[in-house]
């Protein structure tokens, strides 16, 4: 709920200052669709943008998490977003990476690259024709390392796509007045229930600070 909110509050202040888009760059999208109902401006989430950009140079598509318990939570992201029919195969690295692995992979340690490259075989077997990396640090770790393809699969480039398309949603926004729906789920929530949320949001920060400074 907390990133959710605060996803929303960000948005929400990147439009009064004259943002032209917000992109989310959590694969799990948090907040997007929150967002989406309380600003025009786009909304974009990482996750969602890289499948959908991925489905138009791919038809088998191949997601790999950093670990078991995100794995469940990017399924149920494809599964809300009405994405789960464009991917093939969702995995997870084995065994999961560990706070201290994810830090030593960005620093440019070869753990991260190592682990990745170990577990592409599975993704061949299943004719997977395209591999993204299912979480930010992931993508960004091997794009760095100059990672374009495994095993003749090209590997895409989530961050690449998002900015994209976040331009190009800016630019027809300018041409053509696009916005979100206002007819179904992106209802814009009334003035009043968004206060709420900020209430709601600032109270459990502060109570979350409490319990922390104990």
């Amino acid at each position: 709920m907390l990133f959710r909110s605060q996803i929303m509050e960000n948005a929400i202040r990147a439009e009064r200052e004259g943002y032209d888009a917000m992109v989310v760059t959590s694969f799990m999208d948090h907040g997007c669709e929150l967002a989406k109902s309380v600003v025009d401006i786009p909304v974009v989430g990482l996750g969602s943008t890289a499948v959908r950009v991925a489905s138009s140079a791919g038809r088998a598509l191949g997601l790999i998490s950093h670990d078991a318990d995100q794995r469940k939570v990017v399924r149920n992201m494809l599964r809300y977003s009405g994405l789960d029919t464009h991917v093939r195969m969702l995995a997870a690295l084995r065994p999961g990476l560990t706070t201290e692995e994810i830090d030593a992979g960005i620093n440019g340690s070869p753990v991260l690259l190592e682990r990745f490259e170990a577990q592409v075989e599975p993704f061949v077997s299943a004719g997977v024709d395209l591999i993204l990396p299912a979480e930010g640090f992931l993508a960004s770790a091997l794009y760095r390392a100059g990672v374009r393809e495994v095993c003749g699969i090209p590997v895409f480039d989530g961050f690449a796509a998002v900015f994209a398309y976040a331009e190009m949603m800016v630019r027809l926004r300018r041409s053509s007045g696009l916005v979100p729906s206002r007819a179904g789920d992106y209802a814009k929530a009334p003035g009043v229930a968004i206060e709420h949320v900020r209430r709601v949001t600032i109270r459990s920060e502060e109570h979350t600070s409490e319990l922390q400074s104990r």
